[in-house]
């Protein structure tokens, strides 16, 4: 994740989640695989330590779930989307997250589209 990285990472240093959310979401590279990556990484960081908030978490795991779920904000990535569901998995052993999923044994498959299946995900 260049574009930003150091005020991405002060952000959230400082506890500001929406402006993160604002700043990535407004970034030119957003359809980038590898920023996006970047993305979930610290996200996944933030969903995952019990030095946040819960509100805050829990934001941060919604997050996960837009990205995962809004092709046309953030295009279809097969593997970023794969990356979401192992830390949503992860996130679903951590005391005090709630992923509000069963991703237990879930694999994305780049063919499935239908609601149902995506909403049993997230």
């Amino acid at each position: 994740m260049v574009f930003g990285t150091a005020r991405a990472d002060t952000l959230i240093r400082d506890g500001q989640l929406a402006e993160f959310k604002r700043l990535i979401c407004e970034a030119p590279c957003r359809y980038d695989p590898a920023f996006q990556w970047g993305v979930c990484q610290r996200l996944g960081v933030i969903a995952g330590d019990s030095k946040w908030d819960p509100e805050t978490r829990q934001s941060a795991i919604a997050f996960l779930g837009e990205m995962y779920r809004d092709d046309i904000a953030w295009g279809d990535q097969p593997n970023v989307k794969q990356w979401i569901v192992n830390i949503l998995i992860q996130m679903s052993s951590v005391p005090g997250v709630e992923t509000q999923c069963n991703v237990k044994d879930t694999e994305y498959d780049g063919n499935r589209t239908d609601i149902a299946y995506l909403s049993r995900l997230l």
